[in-house]
């Protein structure tokens, strides 16, 4: 394979997790059938895996949201990221599309990710496809979903490298929006049922720190699409709040953030955080984490 780095931002809202379950919304998903797509999506694979000049097992393919993402490794310690979009490039979708090298490009070496190596993009009967060749990370995700799993442990190394880390992240230059204010003025009053000033401090960050994207028992983060500006303390206010149905794990996390959670900038993340899972709830997505939601809400708010 011939190995290049690529350089290659702003969505106007929180919209779709590009794998896993998307606990945001599938703006680019449009009309799909499971079936077609995913034959669909095989043939692309293929077809970056030719170019590539790299081998891969049909069976190892790790489906994304509705088909729309395709993962699996390929080659020798390598990994192949394929993803899809119906319709004509425009700026709904261009921060997604570029988020991944954008952010190789800009993060901290001390941040642990696996790093892009070669992309290729192309179109074909309507969609836009585009393959990424990353380094293969020395383990997965820790999860398969938004939520941790039961019984998690995690040693306390993990923690702190979290922590240093996301300060990393957070150090970040970028003009790049992952959330902007004035959706968070729109969907705060909306679901909390308060009007609540969105005067806080804004700093890059992952976007998408849900248990699916961020690996161990060494740390890696996965999928930055979405990464860019948002409040302050909003990767810790997201990975919180996606494991408040698994209360365990929830404590963990509250107790490795409590100075920031119990400031006033984290009680904004986390107040905005759960307005924006609030709002997949009333798209019948994850009802499961109604309550907890409304719970936190109620604790957070005076």
């Amino acid at each position: 394979m011939s190995v290049s780095t690529s350089t290659f931002s702003p969505a106007e809202q929180f919209s779709g997790l590009p794998s896993g379950p998307e606990f945001l919304s599938s703006s680019f998903s449009g009309g799909w059938s499971a079936g077609a797509d995913r034959e669909r999506m095989r043939e692309a694979v293929g077809r970056a895996c030719d170019h590539f000049e790299v081998t891969w097992q049909p069976d190892s393919l790790i489906w994304g949201w509705q088909c729309r993402n395709a993962n699996l490794p390929v080659g020798e310690g390598l990994w192949l990221r394929m993803s899809s979009v119906i319709g004509g490039k425009n700026a709904r979708f261009q921060a997604t599309w570029d988020g991944p090298a954008t952010a190789d490009a800009a993060m901290p070496a001390g941040v642990p990710r696996p790093r892009l190596l070669d992309s290729e993009e192309w179109t074909q009967d309507g969609y836009y496809y585009r393959a990424e060749v990353y380094q293969r990370a020395a383990n997965g995700s820790l999860s398969t979903s938004r939520r941790p799993p039961d019984g998690l442990e995690l040693p306390t190394y993990w923690w702190t490298s979290l922590r240093s880390s996301l300060n990393a992240i957070s150090r970040v230059r970028t003009d790049r929006y992952r959330i902007r204010p004035d959706y968070l003025r729109f969907i705060m009053p909306l679901h909390l049922g308060t009007s609540i000033s969105t005067q806080t401090r804004w700093a890059a960050a992952h976007g998408d720190l849900v248990w699916s994207n961020i690996g161990g028992p060494r740390l890696y983060f996965f999928d930055w699409e979405y990464w860019g500006l948002a409040p302050v303390g909003f990767d810790a206010a997201v990975l919180y709040t996606s494991a408040l149905d698994n209360p365990e794990v929830a404590r963990r996390v509250w107790a490795a953030f409590q100075t920031l959670f119990e400031s006033p900038e984290g009680r904004f993340a986390l107040l905005a955080a759960c307005a924006i899972w609030l709002e997949r709830v009333s798209e019948d997505m994850f009802p499961e984490l109604e309550e907890p939601l409304r719970s936190l809400v109620g604790r957070l708010l005076p």
